[in-house]
């Protein structure tokens, strides 16, 4: 598993288009374990659907839950986490909030993590009410308004 620092963390979304320093961010930790994207995916999307069932979790369209909805996936992923064996020690998992602007509906909030892949730390976006990765324009990527881990 990959680990990064808070600086670094810092760096890499400023490098993917968020002005990290007009962003609300709360980056509590130093190091922050990797998940990888078949985890993600595969692993929590199956995980993270069960849980939806178990707990009855739904929405309507246009029901501005969302920003719940990825707290709750957040800390269902760091609470995966925890309960790994081998996990790095001293780290949280990145695995956070993501609230952005949309140029035509309304403010919208997914979950965000980076990836290590080919080399390289890759920023993704994973949105909870569906429970797949999606991809964000250029628009809703820059207009980043929130971030937590």
């Amino acid at each position: 598993m990959t680990v990064i620092t808070r600086p670094r963390l810092e760096e890499l979304l400023f490098n993917s288009g968020v002005d990290i320093h007009k962003v609300d961010r709360g980056f509590g930790w130093d190091r922050y374990a990797l998940p990888t994207r078949d985890w993600i995916q595969d692993s929590f999307g199956r995980y993270w659907h069960n849980r939806k069932r178990l707990e009855n979790i739904r929405w309507t369209n246009g029901s501005q839950v969302c920003f719940h909805i990825a707290q709750l996936a957040a800390a269902f992923a760091g609470l995966c986490h925890d309960a790994t064996t081998h996990r790095p020690k001293d780290t949280a998992f990145l695995f956070g909030e993501w609230w952005y602007k949309r140029e035509d509906r309304p403010n919208h909030a997914v979950n965000f993590s980076m990836v290590y892949e080919e080399g390289q730390e890759r920023l993704v976006w994973f949105e909870p009410q569906l429970g797949r990765l999606m991809e964000l324009s250029d628009y809703e990527r820059t207009n980043c308004i929130f971030l937590r881990v």
